[in-house]
């Protein structure tokens, strides 16, 4: 644990700032930089933009550290939410407040936020139902869409509950020299679990995939790996693939489930050139880190041209939008 805590106090190693905690401009305005800021959050900036997917960053005891808080985020123009768990949703009213965003996301997730001290003149709800909901700012485009969590009754797949149970009883068990957590972290744990929205409402209704256009460069965003949807399955067939996706790679710890019943399926409809995946690190007192190299072995199999990036916290994935690669 000494080696996560050291992070602690933006220590970003040889990654340069980013803009949503006050770096500088960068003089590129053709440049679409990518930067993920753990669990499923990421920085989109471009033409002096700044965009928060999912806004997650005071996680709680015994997690890996970010090395920020939210009161240190001091840029942002929107802020886009998958869906109103906890472990996405959770900063976006504070730091909203802070930088003056806008919280874009399905009703709930909005409704979310004003009950955390948000003005509703800093949010957009949405459905993403039909042809899903369609904005407009100028320098870029967002189509989002009704999407899925993990499952949903509908699908034949197993359901995966019982085996998230099963994978906090072996967290436990693996963990349990570190005794129970102590006054002050449970209460620190309970208040960050506690600003979220949970119940089959999230599962079925308010998960969203979230695709931008800028320019003619297309990155859909989905920050859970549940069933496909029928809008997604409308959209993505009336299109040739996209330049990049942002793709949710947990809820199946065994990777062979996983791959087959949830990220490869979304590869095959979004057919992305550039793949980054999300949601894969540690998350107590459940999920543990899930390794991505048998997912790039399993893209490349199904899309032989597609890059998979797995960048650390920080690292910027810079892309040249006019040539659509990574540099």
């Amino acid at each position: 644990m000494g080696t996560y805590n050291s992070l602690r106090g933006g220590n970003l190693g040889a990654f340069d700032l980013p803009l949503f905690l006050g770096g500088k401009t960068k003089p590129e305005n053709d440049v679409l930089e990518i930067r993920w800021l753990g669990t499923a959050n990421f920085e989109l900036s471009f033409n002096d933009r700044v965009i928060l997917l999912d806004c997650f960053y005071d996680r709680g005891p015994r997690m890996r550290p970010l090395g920020l808080e939210p009161k240190d985020v001091v840029r942002a123009d929107q802020i886009f939410i998958g869906h109103p768990h906890y472990d996405h949703i959770s900063d976006a009213a504070q730091v909203a407040s802070q930088t003056g965003a806008v919280v874009v996301g399905h009703q709930i997730a909005a409704d979310f936020v004003v009950s955390q001290g948000l003005s509703p003149q800093q949010t957009l709800g949405v459905t993403g139902l039909g042809d899903g909901d369609y904005l407009d700012y100028d320098d870029f485009k967002v189509r989002i869409l009704h999407g899925y969590h993990l499952f949903s009754e509908e699908e034949p797949a197993p359901d995966p509950r019982p085996g998230v149970d099963a994978l906090r009883v072996a967290r436990n068990v693996w963990e349990s020299d570190q005794g129970p957590l102590s006054s002050e972290e449970q209460e620190w744990s309970d208040k960050v679990h506690s600003k979220g929205v949970s119940g089959p409402e999230v599962l079925e209704e308010a998960t969203m995939c979230i695709i931008f256009e800028i320019g003619d460069f297309r990155i859909v965003y989905r920050d859970s790996a549940g069933p496909i949807s029928k809008e997604e399955h409308a959209y993505f067939s009336t299109v040739n693939g996209v330049d990049a996706a942002i793709v949710g790679f947990t809820g199946r710890p065994l990777m062979r489930r996983q791959l087959d019943e949830r990220t490869i399926p979304m590869v095959e409809l979004y057919r992305p050139n550039i793949l980054v995946p999300a949601h894969h690190d540690d998350l107590y007192p459940v999920f543990m880190d899930m390794a991505t190299e048998p997912l790039k072995m399993a893209v490349s199999h199904v899309l032989p041209n597609a890059q998979t990036l797995a960048p650390v916290y920080f690292e910027p994935m810079k892309i040249h939008l006019p040539t659509k690669k990574v540099i």
